[in-house]
């Protein structure tokens, strides 16, 4: 049988619920040996194809797909500070130096799943107010519920531009303290003549690690994506 379908060629073109759909179902599915089974719904999911008419697609055609997608999610999409949905305009946070606390804990709290991206984007993405030239205002935030069904309808793409951005400032953050604390370790302990078990520095290296660690752990976690190959 013939089977046709539509791949997106570009990440921009994958709506956010698409990919947190796969991504839902790639790990729910990951340690029981279902790699042919995550990779037909891959091609089901970006391909928007119901599976019973997937399956009578020919072999070859199929391998073309999947590996099509494979490659299109190796694109590294760039950072968008305006986007539009559904015929609304978006402006990310204008100014990083006047995020509130409660920006703050959310796009923490929400960078951490998948599942809750769209939520993250609501944070970060807000309805712009005022635009003039190249400056703009947004809404005020008053939490993510008011537009956080909408995001799932941003584009992936920009949504991962995004959460690479906000995974950069903190590694960033973490190098930066990293080299502040071992120069106070160093500073410390030649004023003070003690070895460096004696001074802490041996604390603060262990303090160092496990924020790398988890920063680590947090990125291969959520990205980038994982191709699937049929097996």
């Amino acid at each position: 049988m013939k089977v046709k379908i539509t791949l997106p060629t570009d990440l921009r073109d994958v709506p956010l619920k698409d990919y947190q759909e796969f991504d839902r179902i790639s790990k729910q599915y990951k340690d029981k040996d279902a790699g042919e089974y995550i990779t037909l719904n891959m091609v089901s999911i970006f391909g928007n194809v119901g599976i019973s008419t997937l399956k009578k697609m020919e072999l070859s055609n199929y391998d073309i797909a999947v590996n099509h997608i494979n490659q299109l999610f190796e694109q590294q999409p760039t950072f968008r500070h305006t986007i539009t949905i559904a015929g609304q305009k978006f402006g990310f946070i204008p100014n990083m130096e006047e995020m509130s606390i409660g920006e703050y804990i959310d796009i923490e709290n929400y960078l951490k799943d998948t599942q809750d991206w769209h939520k993250f984007m609501a944070v970060c993405y807000r309805p712009i107010t005022v635009n003039v030239q190249d400056t703009y205002e947004v809404e005020e935030y008053d939490g993510s519920d008011k537009y956080a069904d909408l995001m799932k309808h941003a584009s992936f793409g920009d949504t991962y531009a995004v959460v690479l951005f906000f995974w950069s400032l903190a590694k960033d953050l973490l190098d930066v303290t990293m080299n502040s604390l071992e120069l106070e370790s160093k500073t410390m302990t030649e004023e003070s003549g003690q070895d460096s078990d004696a001074s802490g520095d041996g604390i603060k290296a262990s303090t160092i690690l496990q924020a790398r660690t988890y920063l680590d752990s947090m990125l291969s976690q959520n990205f980038p994506f994982t191709p699937f190959s049929q097996n």
